[in-house]
């Protein structure tokens, strides 16, 4: 299955705006659900548990084994799908990003140059208030440095 540009988008537009919230995906976005909610839609399966980590406990040890949940989710992205050479990625293909406070991120390469993550921010309205935002588009270019490699989901 090739993704079209509208399928991307379209993916992609029901994230963007949502609140950083971990494990509650009714109502928020964090990096889990991110790719939960962007590949099931195009019929990717995730394994239901990854050594005693599953989508129900995911954010209790998140926050009390911090160290236990990186090194799970870091085990977890690098299965995902096949791996893509460098430089070869494409339009929905999962990144694959090392921060200094994560051992692994991941990002969806939107094409045109931009990607979408998840970071707990905030936006300015046009009224001088805050809202808090998870889903955020932004150029590729702005997170290359921290690029490890790529995976390819949806063939």
């Amino acid at each position: 299955m090739s993704l079209s540009d509208n399928d991307v988008a379209e993916q992609a537009e029901k994230l963007l705006g949502r609140p950083f919230i971990l494990g509650d995906p009714d109502t928020g976005v964090d990096c889990l659900s991110l790719l939960h909610s962007f590949y099931g839609q195009f019929g990717v399966e995730f394994p239901e548990e990854i050594d005693g980590i599953n989508w129900q406990n995911y954010p209790e040890i998140w926050t009390n084994d911090n160290n236990k949940a990186r090194r799970v989710f870091d085990q977890f992205l690098n299965t995902l799908g096949d791996p893509v050479p460098h430089n070869f990625h494409i339009r929905g293909d999962l990144l694959l990003l090392r921060g200094e406070e994560f051992s692994v991120f991941p990002a969806i390469c939107l094409g045109n140059g931009n990607i979408l993550i998840v970071i707990d921010g905030r936006e300015k309205r046009k009224d001088g208030s805050e809202k808090k935002v998870g889903g955020h588009v932004v150029p590729f270019k702005a997170f290359e440095k921290y690029f490890i490699g790529a995976r390819r989901l949806v063939k």
